[in-house]
């Protein structure tokens, strides 16, 4: 009934030593983390003054940043926040803190913060048989795992007390959106599947995250061949090895699933240049377990696609380069080179409509944040009359039925005064 959301966009870099505290009369509220109550139509209800109805304070701390994470588990909402104390006398640039809080507001507490500095900050969070599991890639390549179980947390540190696995050089583990999707959670999606360098040569392994006592499992043996673990979906894994996609549950006799030629280009030459793994299936008739890409072939022809190794399904095409966002359903949602707008292609009707003359998926140069429902896509932009430093969360409405919402109007939030307080305790 509700809709949970960062509530303005900061750059990091800009926040100052000890600026970020959880305090619920800091200024940082702007930046919080708030839920609006949707209205019987699934959209949010504005007051005269263009303030979303139903709206409450969550999180008095900042939640949209470079590195954002808000995920909803059971009872409470986990999220990550930027760490901005000191180390020996140092400021700390780069470092999250991962913290949750009961759905209403209530029993704020910080579950783990990241001891080394990070550019990247990688990380995936999964709920599985209702416990909680944040996997974290630090920057001396090695990756920690911990787990929080209703009170308790626990960090799997590895045999030598200090870490999950050593070495890594990629991971993935099924994330709690995909888990949403799935009927049941197979023991496939149940490991962290991570790939090693040693030499020439490049292992894949596999370490279960709901038994502590699990030992490093070879999936893949040492090959000169490039592999890079890509994600868990689908109660499958999915990996690229030797510019080509596949996907396997790595159970005894189990056949890997090779989808196409996937060499990774930018736009100077020909191949793919982006996709996305469908959830099971994008609809009926549609293609099974296959993944939806954009083809790069000649100067200016870019062309959509379906495959899963065995059929190929195609879409549409245009002149200039497209970016695929979203899939759900029968509906591919992208974007156009040189065009703001959001479109949407149903595979089945072979139909595209533009929903958004203006869905902006970059709030920073290097920084890009967006996210889709089944009923609504959402994005960052400077809200009007306000400003530029201010980016505030935008919705358009994906059904056809009560229209689409202008992009370019209000954003879902716009708090820049007094916040009503709810009572926590």
């Amino acid at each position: 009934d509700y809709i949970y959301f960062a509530n303005a966009f900061i750059d990091y870099n800009s926040i100052g030593r000890y600026e970020n505290k959880y305090n619920e009369d800091s200024s940082k509220q702007i930046y919080g983390i708030y839920r609006a109550k949707l209205n019987d139509f699934g959209l949010i209800s504005y007051n005269e003054d263009g303030v979303p109805q139903g709206a409450e304070l969550l999180v008095p701390q900042v939640g949209g940043y470079q590195y954002s994470g808000l995920y909803i588990c059971g009872d409470y909402l986990y999220y990550t926040s930027p760490y901005t104390g000191d180390n020996k006398n140092e400021d700390v640039k780069g470092l999250v803190t991962f913290d949750r809080v009961k759905l209403n507001g209530s029993e704020h507490q910080v579950i783990h913060t990241m001891t080394a500095y990070s550019s990247s900050c990688k990380y995936s969070i999964s709920f599985i048989d209702d416990v909680t599991y944040i996997t974290i890639f630090d920057t001396n390549s090695s990756l920690q795992v911990i787990k929080v179980n209703g009170g308790n947390i626990t960090k799997y540190d590895g045999d030598n007390q200090s870490i999950f696995a050593s070495g890594v050089e990629s991971f993935a583990t099924i994330n709690q959106q995909d888990i949403s999707n799935l009927t049941e959670v197979k023991d496939t999606s149940k490991y962290v599947y991570y790939t090693k360098k040693d030499g020439d040569f490049t292992t894949m392994y596999r370490k279960s995250l709901v038994d502590p006592s699990d030992k490093e499992t070879v999936v893949i043996s040492p090959t000169l061949d490039s592999l890079k673990v890509v994600e868990v979906k689908n109660n499958r894994v999915y990996y690229i090895q030797n510019n080509n996609l596949y996907s396997s549950t790595f159970e005894q006799d189990s056949v890997s699933t090779s989808y196409l030629n996937f060499e990774i280009v930018d736009d100077s030459t020909e191949g793919v240049v982006n996709y996305k793994i469908l959830n099971d299936t994008i609809g009926s008739g549609a293609v099974d377990r296959g993944i939806v890409y954009v083809y790069k072939a000649g100067d200016s022809n870019y062309f959509v696609s379906i495959g899963n190794g065995q059929e190929e399904k195609f879409c549409f095409s245009k002149t200039k380069q497209i970016t695929i966002l979203n899939v759900n359903d029968n509906s591919i949602y992208f974007k156009v080179a040189e065009d703001e707008s959001l479109y949407v292609y149903n595979v089945l009707s072979n139909t595209e409509v533009k929903l958004a003359a203006n869905f902006n998926t970059s709030v920073l140069e290097s920084v890009t944040m967006y996210d889709f429902d089944s009923e609504r896509a959402f994005y960052y932009s400077t809200a009007e009359n306000t400003n530029e430093k201010f980016k505030y969360l935008h919705m358009v409405s994906l059904n056809r039925d009560y229209s689409y919402e202008n992009a370019e109007g209000d954003p879902v939030g716009k708090y820049i005064g007094v916040i009503e307080k709810t009572d926590k305790k």
